[in-house]
């Protein structure tokens, strides 16, 4: 099969996205994550064992890098049972994407300087501002978009003590947690870069839009570091572990003998033969 090595096309975005569906069906994506939400509710080294094989065979990436690697993580860790069940299962489906809404236009990746503000309206927050370089923040690929936005609380202190964490979705969920009505949320403008084409990286502006805050007020950004070191910590201390193991020692993740990680190694091998059609926009 032909491995994407960027996001060049919508036709590979939209491949991405139905591989990560397909991973997740099968039971390979997100099973630590509690069962009654989408995922296994098994042994955090199972998910070692398969992303092991997964970089072994060279497969496609899941797509939606922000949900599955800090934005889910920290629903599971301090999200209510209502986000919990409002947002991990279409997280771990791809059917919603998830990006992170940092930098802004005056103030770059100065966040402590972020002016993107949040008034509260009963349990729910009004916020306003834009917010740049937000990739993935435009597209119809998935039933709905949703944004992990910083912004400034009325009083908040300044510099970065005063920083909130809001989840808000391009469409506002419905009584049953599919995307509904729109929220504030517009795209203002596309990037004009070189490649990853149907990657579309964007100024997002939050007009009046209904946000939802995460954990305590005034602690977004030690929620975000917390989540997103972890993620980057993951990916190399992933890679190591397969550069160090020769063929048929003993799985560095542990937990599992060799015999049983192969019978693992042996049915994803299974579900990747049968995701090639995927894999390979050209099939």
């Amino acid at each position: 099969a032909v491995i994407a090595e960027g996001v060049e096309t919508v036709e590979q975005l939209d491949f991405l996205r139905e591989w990560q569906h397909k991973v997740w069906s099968a039971g390979y994506l997100g099973m630590a994550w509690p069962k009654e939400y989408g995922g296994q509710g098994v042994d955090s080294v199972y998910q070692s064992i398969v992303d092991q094989e997964m970089r072994r065979q060279a497969v496609p990436i899941c797509f939606n890098v922000i949900g599955l690697g800090w934005a889910g993580p920290l629903i599971n860790d301090i999200g209510t049972e209502e986000e919990k069940a409002r947002y991990l299962k279409g997280i771990l489906s791809a059917e919603d994407i998830w990006c992170q809404g940092f930098s802004e236009p005056d103030h770059g990746s100065d966040l402590g300087n972020a002016r993107t503000r949040a008034e509260r309206d009963g349990d729910e927050y009004v916020i306003n501002g834009s917010k740049i370089f937000i990739s993935a923040g435009q597209h119809d690929m998935a039933e709905n978009i949703v944004h992990i936005v910083l912004a400034r609380l009325p009083g908040a202190p300044e510099g970065t003590k005063g920083i909130s964490l809001f989840i808000v979705p391009r469409q506002l969920p419905d009584a049953q947690g599919k995307a509904g009505d729109a929220n504030g949320v517009n795209c203002g403008s596309l990037e004009h870069k070189m490649g990853i084409h149907g990657n579309a990286t964007c100024t997002i502006n939050f007009d009046d839009a209904k946000g939802f805050l995460i954990g305590e007020p005034n602690k977004g950004l030690k929620y975000m570091f917390t989540f997103m070191n972890g993620a980057r910590i993951g990916i190399p201390r992933a890679y190591f572990f397969q550069s160090v193991t020769p063929p048929g020692a003993e799985t560095p993740v542990g937990g599992l003998s060799e015999e049983e990680a192969q019978r693992m190694r042996d049915a994803i091998g299974v579900l990747i033969a049968a995701g090639a059609e995927i894999i390979d926009p050209a099939n």
